[in-house]
């Protein structure tokens, strides 16, 4: 009879994605990949909810520098939705970024709702035991 292998290992590198369709993609095993990927989740969630102090907490460089006009932007909007399908996760030491496809959907309070679909790379660093986004691109 044929011997059974236990399933390959997965690098920490490995295809992820936050979006819950995606549940069978092969989740990488390291404790840093898991809090990135909560990271990324947290990301989606301040856009889908339009919480400027969410999204301060993972991406707090950005904030910093932009938080007038990033609470203005989604005080201007009825919903937003975020949809972040992670293609490639690569950590380096406390650096790590992540590849991307993002889908944003955005209704304004007035006019019509906008679309926006796009490769995307995120920049994090390591800050004691927590990860954040410090750059988009």
């Amino acid at each position: 009879p044929p011997t059974q292998r236990p399933p390959p290992t997965v690098a920490a590198s490995a295809p992820m994605s936050t979006s819950s369709s995606a549940a069978e993609v092969p989740r990488a095993g390291s404790a840093d990949a898991d809090r990135i990927r909560e990271v990324l989740r947290t990301y989606e969630r301040a856009h889908n909810t339009l919480d400027v102090d969410l999204y301060e907490r993972v991406f707090p460089t950005f904030v910093s520098q932009q938080r007038q006009n990033l609470d203005r932007a989604w005080r201007g909007l009825k919903s937003q939705h975020l949809d972040l399908e992670v293609r490639q996760v690569d950590i380096k030491g406390n650096q790590a970024v992540v590849h991307a496809f993002q889908r944003l959907e955005a209704v304004p309070q007035a006019g019509e709702g906008q679309r926006d679909s796009r490769e995307v790379v995120l920049k994090l660093e390591k800050r004691g035991d927590n990860w954040v986004i410090t750059g988009r691109s």
